[in-house]
């Protein structure tokens, strides 16, 4: 087995036994706060736009594309990421302002 393969199987190992605690919250806080956008914006939605559910799917689009974002991000290997920081920094930063 060469090295590359006993990487691999690591790497795969690694993905089987993640951190599943934190994987958990952070799908509870984002189920709490679809809950909380659908609570505070289902009378605004329905006066404004007359389907009570406007926020609510737009909510559930960003969420969906987010957990393929954040799966992608967990499969890749991060050392690839090291290639590019400089873009992915400066796009971190164009989305602040």
């Amino acid at each position: 087995m060469t090295l590359l393969e006993k990487r691999r199987n690591l790497h795969r190992k690694e993905l089987r036994s993640g951190d599943y605690l934190v994987v958990m919250l952070t799908m509870m806080l984002v189920i709490f706060g679809v809950v909380m956008v659908f609570s505070a914006s289902y009378y605004t939605a329905l006066k404004d736009y007359g389907d009570p559910y406007y926020f609510f799917k737009k909510e559930i689009m960003f969420v969906l594309v987010g957990t393929v974002l954040m799966l992608f991000v967990a499969i890749v290997d991060y050392h690839i990421y090291r290639e590019f920081s400089y873009i992915i920094i400066a796009a971190s930063l164009f989305c602040c302002f």
